[in-house]
């Protein structure tokens, strides 16, 4: 696994136990996609920046797996649709409504290569409002 944070990523307000639950069943899904793969397929990477728009952040975790076709990019947010035999089809729902709950949104896209990103946009706190995280701290 890989993490590559930014060095100037704002600040955002969030609940630090449901953003958790988020990257956790992401990661898990990502480690899933590389699980049988050869070694060096098996990377899972983890990278945080600024929004393109620079008006928040953007969490991208990306496999090296088998990537999703069509159907299943505009399938994995429906509830009760799952790609694992053992699966639920509720994590990344979920995931989706935490997201969206805080501002943002999340999507999945094919890698240039191979395997999958999902993606996690989130808004910025605003000057003020991240000043008075900064003294709370």
């Amino acid at each position: 696994m890989t993490l590559d944070i930014g060095a100037e990523v704002p600040m955002v307000r969030c609940d630090k136990i449901q953003l958790q639950q988020v990257m956790i069943n992401l990661l898990l899904n990502a480690f899933d996609a590389v699980a049988g793969r050869c070694t060096a397929d098996r990377v899972v990477s983890v990278k945080v920046s600024g929004a393109p728009q620079g008006d928040g952040i953007r969490i991208a975790v990306s496999d090296r797996g088998p990537g999703l076709n069509a159907a299943q990019i505009g399938e994995v947010f429906q509830p009760f649709s799952s790609l694992k035999p053992q699966g639920l089809g509720l994590g990344l729902p979920i995931s989706c409504s935490i997201v969206s709950m805080h501002g943002g949104r999340l999507w999945a896209e094919n890698n240039g290569d191979r395997g999958a990103t999902f993606n996690i946009l989130l808004p910025s706190v605003s000057g003020a409002e991240g000043s008075d995280l900064n003294q709370a701290s």
